[in-house]
């Protein structure tokens, strides 16, 4: 007996082809807003992203799934327990991120005011692409998706941008 491949997977019919279409939103909007170029656009699993992608010359962007949940009264978290017909939930979590301004000499000088404004503007331009991708891919759902907070990011690690979140209803979703 060999081991199961990927293409052996049954395929999820309920928030994989949506994180797809997500991702492929996303990374159109952010051409589509002239934003600096990212090497990596695209579906990362875990728990938390890793900023490995982020280069001086391209950042990167990313949909990944947050968590999951069923529930009665959508978007709420049903504590009661549930039956396999309980209707399912899904965090989503829509990112982007650039390098940060750094030290601008060896004597540990900060950047310039201008490096910081430009990495701002930056930064609430991808938070609005980000938007855009999302109510365009998932604004058909009247009732079936639950706007999140943005959330900044940076400049740890010497990275900036931020991120969404998104609840989106797994009943819309046709799985």
């Amino acid at each position: 007996m060999s081991a199961p491949t990927i293409d052996d997977v049954r395929v999820d019919t309920h928030i994989w082809p949506v994180m797809e279409e997500l991702a492929a939103c996303l990374c159109n909007e952010i051409a589509a807003a002239g934003l600096p170029d990212t090497c990596f656009c695209g579906i990362l699993p875990g728990s938390q992203i890793a900023a490995d992608y982020v280069t001086p010359k391209a950042g990167m962007a990313w949909v990944r799934l947050g968590s999951g949940w069923p529930y009665t009264t959508f978007p709420a978290f049903d504590q009661r327990g549930s039956s396999c017909a309980s209707p399912l939930a899904f965090n989503i979590e829509v990112g982007v991120l650039y390098c940060a301004p750094v030290f601008r000499d060896s004597r540990g000088n900060p950047p310039t005011v201008s490096a910081q404004a430009d990495a701002a503007r930056i930064q609430v331009a991808a938070m609005a692409a980000m938007h855009r991708a999302i109510a365009c891919c998932l604004g058909g759902a009247p009732k079936g998706i639950a706007m999140g907070q943005y959330t900044p990011i940076g400049p740890e690690g010497d990275v900036v941008g931020g991120m969404w979140e998104v609840i989106v209803d797994g009943r819309y979703l046709g799985g």
